[in-house]
């Protein structure tokens, strides 16, 4: 008899040491410790030069890689809400249809900032799935050094959605290793002054660009669970 009050005991402690991890009160603290994305971006552009307007569209193929700390709380048991920062440089190669019809390549860097959600379904004391979506806005001017051209833009209104699955494997009580992967959508406008070269001329114009982008990344993050 003692035996098993003595095992029930143990088994209760364990069992409120795992759900403590994603409990309502707790903390989640993170950061991916590597992460990288492809997509393909469809963009319309109007090029002012000379007061003249010329439209084209690019396609653009981008391979990137990125950082996204965030902080959240558990507002309830399993669910977590809160804010991110994602850091990202991409490489990327576009290629023209219109009136200059150029081949570029190049790098970019981008800053984005917004809330997101977190729900940890079922799993175990070894860990567990979720389900994590996110909203975010570009709130940082970029620059893009290319093979072709050098430009600076200004965002006029970016922002940005996330969904994504993963699952997180519990290290101990206080940290996990999550793997997640999933779906993201961009939408951006921005004018951005572009030098470009044609040939031996160096032309440079304002360029107000509509960008729709499908990325799916993949990342491997570290949590800290805190109660």
């Amino acid at each position: 008899m003692r035996r098993a009050v003595f095992a029930g005991c143990c088994l209760l402690m364990f069992s409120g040491v795992a759900s403590a991890q994603t409990e309502a009160g707790s903390k989640l603290i993170g950061a991916s410790l590597g992460g990288a994305s492809y997509g393909q971006t469809k963009s319309a552009e109007s090029i002012n030069s000379g007061g003249i307007l010329l439209d084209e569209d690019v396609t653009t193929t981008s391979y990137a890689l990125f950082v996204d700390p965030n902080v959240g709380w558990f507002v309830r048991d399993g669910l977590a809400v809160g804010g991110l920062v994602a850091i990202s440089t991409s490489h990327f190669k576009s290629e023209g249809r219109g009136f200059a019809a150029q081949t570029s390549t190049g790098t970019a860097t981008s800053i984005q900032l917004g809330p997101f959600a977190r729900w940890y379904l079922g799993g175990s004391e070894h860990g567990k799935p979720f389900l994590e979506v996110n909203a975010t806005y570009i709130f940082a001017p970029a620059r893009q050094e290319g093979t072709a051209f050098e430009s600076h833009s200004h965002p006029k209104g970016s922002y940005g959605a996330g969904l994504a699955v993963g699952y997180e494997e519990f290290v101990n009580k206080s940290v996990g290793i999550g793997v997640a992967s999933g779906i993201d959508y961009l939408y951006a406008k921005e004018e951005t002054d572009v030098s470009q070269t044609f040939g031996s001329v160096r032309v440079t114009n304002t360029v107000t660009e509509t960008t729709k982008q499908w990325t799916v990344p993949l990342s491997i993050a570290l949590q800290i669970h805190l109660p």
